[in-house]
């Protein structure tokens, strides 16, 4: 009887093993099967409501009405001219954009008026030293200028516009160059231009972009049928592909380097442990001309995937209870030594990290909690700071112990049961080595 039973427990733990799939999901920072992939061509946004809030007339997905006096919306009049009227309401960036990268944003722009009223599209770029407008249709022009709160107090470009520039509708994009610190709008085909240097609104590390409209007309008018409607193409990082390397558990060299533990070195790690996980990012975009890997610093966020298909499992990365142990994150870019970023975590908000070409390293420490002997997972993402875009990486650092039939004759744990298993190393034959947690 003992025999049979013996038979049917190993038949059964063969087809149980054949149908398991051990998590190796990206382990060297290759593509997710999923779609979710660990590098993209593209980060930026279609949806204006993703990356803009704010109290315009009208919005519907990526639709604004910006100003329309007749709609009946309470007129002001501006500090500028007590003889008229104004009209006006925007949406403003949800977070702050670098200027240490290139992108551009894209908005048509429909001006509708009659000669009694001015229509104005404008974007804004707002930063720690201040606020400059880029408007087209003011005065016949477009001018990139600031506002001291009653009147503009400094030009820093403009060019004219034609008559059939300032109605219909018309593309508007608002463009950054961060090698040349060059800011560039372009409205129906005309643009204008200023620098950091020149400007220093723009001399700043990163800002908040506006879209805005605007109508203004004498008090001695009628009202005028003058509005400002927009609609959201796109926003995008023009020189950012950010890519997931790898993500494996280290250990200390004889030299003091960190290495990749061997199989060996991670089979033997035990419950309560501490280990240092290592991962690698890059931002591998290469221009069109190809050459050297010339992507832009990009300021993203290392953080635990929000995806239950990038577990993380046996470990804990809050240092609460590591009994005198503490958590120890580390970024080294390229060519650079390795820095502490104090009171960071890969938990919550994540690591500030500025995804670059080239190599970029992070170091965190995890206390295995893993009592089981099962496998440990880390799963990640990298999220940039403006559009929120997520790249994921997930591994095992630790297999599994694997199962190992005990002898039914001799039976080792709870009495009464004839068939038993422990978790030991893989015999000498190789066997009993599959995952079977």
């Amino acid at each position: 009887m003992k025999k049979r039973t013996r038979l049917a427990a190993l038949a059964l733990a063969i087809i149980l093993c054949a149908n398991l799939v051990p998590l190796q999901v990206l382990a060297e920072g290759e593509g997710d099967p999923s779609g979710d992939d660990s590098s993209s061509e593209f980060v930026g946004s279609f949806d204006l409501q993703e990356i803009f809030a704010g109290s315009p007339m009208e919005m519907s997905q990526n639709d604004l009405v910006l100003c329309d006096p007749s709609k009946g919306i309470k007129w002001q009049v501006p500090s500028w001219g007590p003889n008229m009227w104004t009209n006006s309401t925007s949406v403003n960036s949800l977070r702050k954009i670098s200027l240490k990268a290139d992108w551009t944003f894209s908005t048509d722009f429909t001006l509708d008026k009659n000669t009694a009223s001015t229509c104005v599209a404008r974007y804004s770029i707002s930063g720690v030293n201040g606020t400059i407008t880029i408007d087209a249709g003011e005065g016949d022009r477009m001018v990139i200028h600031h506002w001291n709160g009653s009147s503009y107090d400094a030009t820093f470009g403009t060019v004219g516009l034609s008559a059939s520039d300032m109605v219909g509708t018309h593309v508007f994009t608002l463009s950054y160059n961060a090698k040349s610190k060059r800011l560039t709008a372009t409205f129906n085909g005309k643009s204008v231009s200023t620098t950091a240097s020149a400007c220093k609104y723009i001399n700043v590390d990163e800002v908040s972009i506006g879209i805005a409209g605007l109508t203004h007309w004498p008090q001695s008018e009628s009202a005028p049928r003058g509005s400002v409607k927009a609609h959201f193409n796109e926003a995008r990082y023009t020189r950012y592909q950010p890519q997931f390397v790898k993500t494996e558990i280290v250990t200390a060299a004889e030299d003091g380097t960190l290495r990749p533990m061997t199989n060996a070195e991670r089979t033997a790690v035990k419950d309560g442990d501490i280990i240092t996980v290592q991962a690698v990012i890059s931002n591998n975009f290469r221009s069109a001309e190809g050459g050297d890997q010339d992507g832009d610093p990009v300021p993203v966020h290392l953080k635990l995937a929000d995806k239950e298909t990038y577990p993380s499992a046996g470990l804990i990365f809050d240092d609460a209870d590591w009994e005198g142990e503490s958590q120890q994150v580390t970024v080294q870019y390229p060519g650079e030594a390795a820095k502490t970023i104090a009171g960071a975590s890969v938990l919550d908000d994540g690591i500030p990290v500025s995804c670059k070409a080239g190599e970029t390293v992070v170091t965190y420490r995890a206390k295995v909690d893993n009592p089981d002997g099962k496998a440990v997972t880390v799963g990640q993402m990298m999220e940039d700071d403006f559009f929120l875009s997520k790249q994921y990486s997930g591994t095992e650092l630790i297999p599994a112990q694997p199962l190992v039939p005990a002898d039914p004759e001799e039976p080792e744990g709870e009495a009464g049961k004839d068939y038993h298993y422990t978790r030991t190393s893989p015999n000498e034959n190789g066997w009993n080595n599959s995952d079977v947690a």
